[in-house]
């Protein structure tokens, strides 16, 4: 009986590792949240109507997918509070990140935003590590 119980516990400990292992896997293979395709495609996989997607020089040289926005918020009402703020579509939320779209100039909405004291939100920038 001491034996069963002994294999029924470490049966249990090994499903849950393994469980684990394969969560943490999916998560250091980017299997959660949006990738760079979703970006440069769209949420329904076409390419976005107007505009490329990333290699769009910003002001520092770097480059940022074009009509977006990301900002920091602690919850997703208030990501959707700001994006009814700033008349924009809030896409995505999680781990705090927001992205947006919007259409027209980011760069002016920005600086509106800025001067009428609104949540802050920048130009949501591509960082690769190798080219």
């Amino acid at each position: 009986m001491m034996k069963m119980k002994n294999f029924r516990l470490r049966l249990y400990k090994n499903i849950l590792f393994g469980a684990l292992c394969a969560i943490m896997c999916a998560g250091l293979t980017g299997c959660f949240g949006r990738t760079l395709a979703d970006a440069e495609n769209g949420e329904d996989g076409e390419p976005p109507a107007k505009g490329g997607a990333a290699d769009v020089a910003g002001p520092s040289g770097g480059s940022f997918i074009q009509n977006e926005l990301v900002g920091l918020f602690d919850s997703e009402r208030e990501a959707k509070a700001c994006a009814e703020l700033y008349g924009i579509e809030l896409i995505s939320y999680s781990y705090e990140v927001a992205v947006f779209r919007c259409e027209g100039d980011p760069e002016k909405l920005i600086a509106e935003g800025e001067k009428n004291g609104w949540p802050e939100l920048s130009l949501n920038h591509v960082y690769q590590a190798f080219d």
